[in-house]
């Protein structure tokens, strides 16, 4: 039963991507070409990654992107969070920014893949402190609260305090927290 519960949870997630896009992403006023996700990437969304490498790649390029076990049971209480349906929206946790980047990277190379927009294509990244202060600015949910987030600059985004979102430089404690992408829109030549 868990393993229909989670295929219906992959086959969602992948709907979701057939489209070439992530439908709760929110452009920053800055720069209307760049978006930034509403939500931390969850552990459906890198799911659908993980079971796409196993079946592109194999089984041993999906177990080298899966999370540390040991990280996950310290954030939920159990090491099978990426299996269990009732863990599938919380954020997934305990990956390297080596596994974010190749993340990042899958999800630029699936959407330009599936675009049918001529000279458009997208890049994905992880936002920077700049990028989050904005979407913080806009109020985008969770931003600044009690999850800390990994920006591109490997700070985590610790809170809010009075004049804006605090800060600090993390030490090898990056895979403890959860991570959101940000998409930008460019042309090719």
């Amino acid at each position: 039963m868990k393993r229909l519960v989670l295929a219906l949870i992959l086959i969602s997630c992948a709907t979701a991507w057939a489209d070439g896009k992530k439908t709760s992403q929110l452009p920053l006023k800055s720069d209307k070409s760049v978006y930034i996700d509403a939500n931390l990437v969850t552990i459906a969304d890198y799911n659908v990654y993980v079971d796409y490498l196993r079946k592109v790649s194999g089984d041993a390029y999906a177990d080298m992107a899966m999370p540390s076990a040991d990280i996950c049971k310290s954030v939920y209480g159990r090491s099978d969070v990426m299996h269990v349906a009732a863990y599938q929206q919380k954020p997934v946790v305990g990956l390297s920014m080596e596994q974010i980047k190749a993340y990042c990277s899958w999800r630029t190379d699936r959407d330009n893949a599936q675009s049918k927009k001529g000279n458009e294509y997208v890049i994905y990244s992880l936002p920077t402190m700049e990028q989050m202060q904005e979407a913080y600015d806009m109020g985008v949910e969770g931003i600044g609260g009690t999850t800390a987030e990994i920006t591109a600059e490997v700070k985590l985004v610790v809170g809010a305090g009075t004049y804006g979102l605090k800060s600090e430089i993390t030490t090898g404690e990056a895979g403890k927290f959860g991570f959101r992408c940000v998409m930008q829109k460019r042309n090719r030549e």
